[in-house]
């Protein structure tokens, strides 16, 4: 499925934004340091730095040094009439894989320290065999984990949610963007890369379905370096969570999308399935969790 993203917004020229009653408005959510900026507006941002806004937070290097990491695919989550934004895929030139959450804040007890940091992106080495965490404080390292090896497939890690209103919701106001005055040539093209990008999205329609307060969101990240696998083989690869409490009796539908690299075989398949809570989950507390493996994995699953 495919859910059109909102178109993006550009303002080419920000001498008309800093007129009258728009300046007033403009200045509320941005100053400039100083006027060796240049000041552009791109899109219906919240959050008063893109830096720490998860829907264009992947986006940091182009807009910075003029660079794109990679190409990117947003995914969102469809619930009711609202539109969350679960993450977005980025493959690089290089064959890495990367993943920005689309958390108000995904943090993770460190395993030695046990103190909680928030994380700015996860990668997938070339090999598929070996991933790492990136955080937003950059001081701040973390082991290494492994994939797990499955016939031709790779699990990277997954997600758990209480709900979807743990995710960030699509846009509703403006974000504005700076560029330094040297840079004053490339902003266009800078821009132009940005909306390009912001185009379209894939994404899980969970629609009306009810989730129930012993029910959790899994979402699991697989990669494959065959985009063209077989369904039902994925299919076969047992669900599994920590904090999921399986009944023997119980089947546990499933969605999932494929999201496909251009520029080379390898794909990003995430499933996504509602299941129930078991008495020590810690989504209670913290609403999100990350898991690096199956744990208590459930064979009976089928996909919708």
């Amino acid at each position: 499925m495919v859910i059109r993203g909102y178109k993006l917004l550009i303002e080419k020229d920000w001498r008309i934004l800093m007129k009258g009653h728009e300046e007033k408005k403009i200045l509320k959510v941005y100053k400039a340091k100083d006027n060796e900026e240049i000041i552009k507006y791109l899109h219906k941002f919240p959050n008063k730095s893109y830096k720490t806004n998860p829907y264009i937070r992947h986006l940091e290097t182009l807009i910075d040094y003029g660079k794109p990491t990679g190409k990117y695919h947003i995914i969102q989550v469809k619930y009711l009439n609202t539109i969350f934004l679960l993450g977005t895929i980025v493959f690089t030139p290089g064959k890495r894989t990367l993943f920005f959450p689309g958390f108000q804040k995904l943090v993770i007890p460190h395993p030695k320290t046990k103190s909680i940091h928030e994380i700015h992106h996860i990668t997938c080495e070339k090999s598929m065999k070996e991933g790492h965490l990136k955080f937003r404080n950059r001081k701040t390292q973390f082991p290494d984990f492994l994939t797990r090896e499955i016939n031709i497939y790779y699990f990277w890690f997954g997600l758990t949610i209480d709900k979807p209103e743990v995710l960030f919701k699509a846009p509703k106001h403006r974000e504005l963007i700076k560029f330094p005055i040297k840079m004053k040539n490339d902003v266009d093209r800078r821009l132009t890369l940005i909306e390009e990008f912001c185009k379209v999205s894939l994404g899980f329609n969970i629609g009306d379905r009810e989730i129930k307060q012993n029910q959790f969101l899994n979402f699991e990240f697989f990669l494959t370096p065959n985009q063209n696998y077989n369904t039902f083989d994925f299919l076969q690869i047992p669900l599994g969570s920590s904090n999921a409490d399986f009944q023997n009796s119980e089947t546990y539908p499933s969605m999932f999308i494929n999201v496909k690299d251009d520029l080379s075989d390898i794909s990003t398949i995430i499933r996504f399935s509602i299941l129930p809570k078991n008495k020590n989950n810690l989504l209670n507390v913290r609403k999100s969790a990350l898991f690096f493996h199956h744990i208590k994995p459930f064979k009976k699953s089928n996909s919708n």
